[in-house]
């Protein structure tokens, strides 16, 4: 995002768009259910934190789960290799 900032600031409106246009599909599956779920889904798959849902957050249904996976492997930012079978913890009082 800062280089495509930096790219905008400096009048490179097509370098800026091109990133933009990269990104666009990562913007809109932040969206796909209410925020910030989909972002903490997405950082837990990319490894930056742990997938840790405390009320009032739960966890994406698993078909959001697969579209936002699925948009970060497209993009390169975590491999489809990397297809470990991951354990969701949920606030007790969401478990039961």
């Amino acid at each position: 995002m800062s280089q495509l900032t930096r790219l905008a600031l400096q009048g490179d409106f097509p370098g800026a768009r091109a990133i933009h246009r990269r990104y666009h599909p990562l913007m809109e599956i932040n969206f796909v259910e209410s925020n910030p779920i989909p972002v903490k889904a997405a950082m837990a798959e990319m490894g930056l934190l742990e997938p840790v849902w405390r009320l009032p957050l739960v966890p994406p249904k698993a078909e959001n789960q697969a579209r936002i996976r699925a948009v970060l492997e497209a993009l390169g930012l975590v491999s489809r290799a990397a297809t470990v079978p991951r354990v969701e913890r949920v606030h007790a009082a969401f478990a039961n």
